[in-house]
């Protein structure tokens, strides 16, 4: 749905014809909000970028909220480059610059940049699998993740109803918005294939999922202690 159609429908829901700007503006905090606590399906997209011979980072799009899977791309050659925290790499390699470029294994992600090690040797093609939460900045920008339509009117909802400081009614619809969230996560995750490695700038511990491989990692079975 548009934002236009969500808002006609928060504006029926609560028996509102007014208050437009409140009701984008819930639209596009619950937008945030919900994107923020599970990547649905609608969410991922993949870009190719390229590295550049001899430089240990590569600048990413702001809107990239998480990484879920790096690969590089040569041929018969391509392989997936492991994403680990940033801590991971700098306790093993504190300067990856200094050390011999070669075809990059692991990255960490630092904001808006992905650091490689070791620091790529050529140009090589990157492509870089990844979420973003849908603009709903226009009237015409579609929330685009269709399971989400009725929590996230349901959340303005609650957003609008507390502006006008009717409190017991907006803690009604953020109660419905929470529930109609958790069931839309549910079937979501059921078809979801990809897992999230980690996350945009914090320290979580990496799933070893998709394309890890144990004898790639001269660090396994160390319980993430140095010698």
């Amino acid at each position: 749905m548009t934002r236009s159609e969500l808002r006609t429908l928060v504006q029926s829901m609560i028996g509102l014809t007014t208050e437009d700007t409140l009701i984008n503006q819930g639209l596009e905090f619950g937008m945030k909000y919900f994107g923020g606590l599970h990547d649905f399906r609608e969410m991922t997209g993949v870009l190719f970028l390229s590295t550049v011979a001899d430089s240990s980072s590569m600048a990413l799009f702001p809107q990239m909220l998480h990484l879920k899977m790096i690969r590089l791309l040569n041929g018969t050659q391509s392989y997936e480059i492991i994403l680990k925290p940033q801590t991971w790499v700098l306790q093993r390699w504190p300067n990856p610059a200094a050390l011999n470029s070669a075809k990059p294994q692991y990255c960490y992600r630092d904001f808006s940049f992905l650091y490689f090690y070791p620091v790529p040797d050529a140009i090589y093609t990157i492509a870089v699998t990844f979420s973003a939460i849908p603009d709903m900045d226009s009237d015409d920008d579609e929330s685009d993740i269709s399971l989400i339509d009725y929590p996230l009117a349901c959340w303005a909802a609650g957003f609008v109803l507390d502006a006008l400081q009717r409190w017991e009614s907006g803690a009604q619809w953020r109660l419905r918005a929470m529930d109609a969230f958790r069931e839309a996560m549910r079937t979501d995750k059921r078809d979801n294939v990809f897992r999230k490695h980690v996350g945009p700038d914090h320290l979580r511990g990496v799933d070893r999922g998709i394309g890890y491989n144990d004898y790639l990692d001269p660090f396994a079975g160390h319980g993430g202690r140095l010698p």
